[in-house]
Formats: structure tokens, sequence, C-alpha cells
């Protein structure tokens, strides 16, 4: 893979390629022409992307010649509309990979003369192992190439994205175990809780160590006020709104972002005399964390695909309040202790939070009784 942001790469990134000799490799495989419009020519691209996102995910680069796998020109591709070539790219992995690959990027770089570079980004995939639909073939990548998965490797790769699945599953629950049993990294308020988890898919294939320090002071926990207090700890880095001081009610929040590059935020929630939460107001906190918490791993270098997970906590007996008419539909009250929402998949950054979260508002008010979020 190029050791650049996409945006960040120029002309001179890919002639150095040629001067320095760069070799291809599991996460890197160069192109002298774009894709060609026949059959065979689309199955084996499929083939190459498919390869690369079952294996380590890399970089695919059209423009530059290689020789026994080494960078030998860089004269870019001649295209007359490069945005209508990576529309067209894209249209033929949507629909000639399955699964669908959850992150992937196409990137054009301009050079002279018309020519320019295509770049596709392919980041491991938690969906794994994907197929060309085309001729039902698995690809994986060695050095300088790919090769179709034998039976073991197809084993591994779908016992891989079970036990992904499942590890994430069991961390969201320890987690509101011991948020429920009174371990939370400081002392919140009584009451029922709310628990977000934002999580990103590198977190359990192929763990970062990050550096998480003060940037991470940007991230104000989930329905807290604007002022936080931080400091480290063990597992990373912690901000909180409200006092930890002994004989103190508790705070009204926390974030923690893991060095793993997971964040958990918890608050407690507002319940009224009637053991009444107010769903709006839940959805009001959940999408800015969620916008803050993507702007902290953007910070730090981490990329997607992420996973929003809610979780709460002591609402045996609650119901949700709506603000506005129900329809006829009345909530009924929760009769279980914890409410895990299933985790919602983001494969890139939204532009617009609300509209991104509302299948998983909708399911927070489907498990009161309502048929979906009142916004």
């Amino acid at each position: 893979m190029l050791d650049k942001q996409l945006e960040d790469l120029t002309v001179a990134d890919f002639l150095t390629l040629v001067s320095n000799r760069v070799q291809e490799s599991r996460s890197l495989e160069f192109k002298r022409d774009a894709v060609g419009r026949s059959d065979d020519q689309k199955r084996e691209f499929l083939g190459d992307i498919s390869a690369l996102a079952n294996t380590i995910g890399g970089d695919l680069v059209f423009g530059v010649e290689e020789d026994q796998g080494v960078a030998v020109a860089a004269e870019g591709v001649l295209l007359d509309d490069p945005d209508a070539e990576i529309l067209r790219l894209e249209n033929i992995l949507r629909g000639g990979i399955e699964p669908r690959i959850p992150s992937l990027r196409c990137h054009w770089v301009l050079g002279s003369s018309g020519r320019g570079y295509i770049v596709i980004r392919v980041q491991k995939s938690w969906a794994a192992p994907h197929r060309v639909i085309a001729n039902y073939k698995f690809f994986g990548r060695s050095d300088r190439s790919k090769y179709p998965l034998d039976v073991a490797e197809l084993r591994a790769a779908f016992l891989l994205a079970e036990s992904t699945t499942e590890r994430m599953r069991s961390f969201v629950t320890t987690r509101a175990s011991l948020l429920e049993a009174g371990d939370a990294p400081v002392p919140l308020r009584g009451g029922p809780r709310l628990l977000f988890h934002l999580i990103p898919l590198s977190s359990f294939i192929s763990p970062p160590t990050l550096r998480v320090d003060d940037r991470t002071a940007l991230l104000r926990p989930i329905g807290g006020p604007a002022g936080v207090n931080f400091f480290h700890t063990l597992e990373g880095f912690l901000t909180y709104s409200g006092s930890v001081a002994i004989g103190a009610d508790g705070c009204y929040g926390y974030a923690l972002t893991f060095r793993n590059g997971i964040i958990e935020s918890a608050s407690s929630l507002g319940v009224t005399a009637e053991g009444q939460i107010h769903g709006e107001s839940i959805e009001s906190d959940i999408w800015p964390m969620t916008r803050r918490g993507l702007e902290c791993l953007g910070l730090l270098g981490v990329q997607p695909p992420f996973f929003i997970a809610v979780t709460l906590t002591g609402v045996r007996g609650c119901s949700l309040a709506p603000s506005g008419p129900t329809w006829g539909y009345h909530s009924y009250r929760m009769n279980r202790d914890t409410l895990f929402l299933p985790p919602l998949e983001f494969e890139t950054v939204p532009t617009d939070f609300r509209l991104a979260l509302r299948p998983l508002f909708d399911l927070l008010w489907n498990s009161f009784g309502f048929p979906g979020s009142p916004r």
C-alpha cells in the first residue's frame, strides 16, 4: 500500500515508484492500462480487488507499468472523463463481487497531457471472503499475484468473519456488565444509563496501538456539558464531566478512547417519577457523539469501516416517552435490565449523521413498542 492518504498523492509519488524500483507486494499491485470493456477484463479486475480485500488490503494502481513485479514506467492512463471512469469502476465492483466490499475508495491523480493515475484503495474486509460473481471464485493475494483460495483458506476466512462478530458482541456485553456492576472508569450517577460504542473494524482484525493524548480531550462525553476533565488511564485516555470527588453524586458521563481505537461513552439517563425515558433526548445525544467520535478517530488516523453499538442498562420497568403524537401507539415497559441494539455499520464517514443513524433510532423505538422514531 502507498504510504500516503489518497488525497495527498501527487505525480511525483508515482515517478518515485519507478526511480526506487518499488516491487509489487501483497498490498500493492500495478497496472499499465485502465480496465477494458470486455467481460474477461472486468473479471480480472474484480479478482484483483477481491484478492486484496480477502488478504490484507492494499492499493491497485493504474498508470504504472511493471516488469517482473518491479515498477519500470509511470506514464499514467489517458482518460477523456476520469470521473465517468471511476463511476464505471465503482459500478463494476458494486455488481460484480459478493458480499459487497464494505470499505473501498477510488481516487484520480491528474498528470500531464490528459494522463493520470487511478488508485483504488481496499481495506482488509470484515465481510471476507468475497467472491467474483461471474465465475464464483474466491481469490487471495501473494507477494506478486492473486491466486484461488483453497478449501482450508476459505474455511479460515469464514471462521475469522464469525469470530470478529463474536468478539465485538462479547466486548460490548462485557463493558455493559462492568457498567452495571459499578465498575465504570469513573463513578456515574445512578439510574438507567446509556452506553455508546464506536468500534473500528481494525480494532478486532489488526488492532493498532494508538498514542491517545490531549487530542482526544476534544471528545466530550455523550450527553454531558461542554466542559470536561481528562486524564490517562490503563486502557487509554478518559474525559469526563462532573465530579469524581468522594461523596459527590457521580459524573454526568465519560468518554474513554482505547489504545486500539475503540471509543466508549456512557451517561446517566434522565427518568421521570413514572419511569419514563425521553427517547428523543437519546437520539439527540447519540448523533453528536457519533460525529465527535469519528472526528477524534480521524485525528488518530483510524480508517473505516466503523460500527456503532448502543446499549441501555438498568431499564427494566422503564418506558419511552415521545414529545409528540404517537399515532395511537403506547410505549410498553421494558422487561429486561439491559437492552442491546444491533450494531450499525458505517463504510464511510456520513455527511448527515441523523439520517445515517435513523435505522438505529428506529430499532430503539421498536424495542419499546413504537413503529419507529417519531422524528
